[in-house]
């Protein structure tokens, strides 16, 4: 889950279901249950521990240690490469919502044969027009595949 609209609450947590259990995860800390592990009758089998972290770590916020973790590749002169990933994570996070808007699966292979463009045709920053565009209903509204 992803929200982060203005005069709402922002969220960005994650729901993992497996076979034997369930992880929470987010980036709201002070969420209950956040960063835990339960089984399938919710028991407690794992839980980050915030308080550790503090007291052995001077940093945990994730953008410093990202720029840490960028200063330290500059100055030991290892070429830090992230495209690759990146571009995976940014398809797989299209598919999903190709197929949340259409209610229709969505294989790797059926995203990298679209020819499906979701670039509008203006790239200027000022306000657009939304109109011209369906609101998406799982199961009715198609993939617009624009050439």
């Amino acid at each position: 889950m992803c929200r982060q609209i203005d005069g709402c609450a922002a969220n960005i947590f994650e729901i993992i279901q497996g076979t034997k259990g369930t992880l929470y995860a987010g980036d709201n800390v002070n969420r209950p249950n956040c960063q835990t592990i339960f089984d399938l009758k919710g028991n407690v089998l794992w839980k980050y521990d915030f308080e550790k972290e503090k007291a052995d770590f001077q940093q945990t916020t994730a953008m410093v240690l990202e720029h840490v973790n960028w200063i330290n590749h500059i100055r030991d002169n290892v070429p830090v490469s992230q495209a690759e990933e990146t571009a995976v994570s940014t398809l797989t996070a299209i598919m999903g919502r190709i197929s949340a808007y259409t209610g229709a699966e969505v294989t790797w292979d059926d995203i990298m044969a679209s020819d499906m463009n979701l670039v509008p045709e203006n790239l200027e920053l000022k306000n657009m027009d939304m109109s011209q565009y369906a609101v998406p209903v799982p199961g009715r509204v198609r993939a617009e595949r624009r050439g």
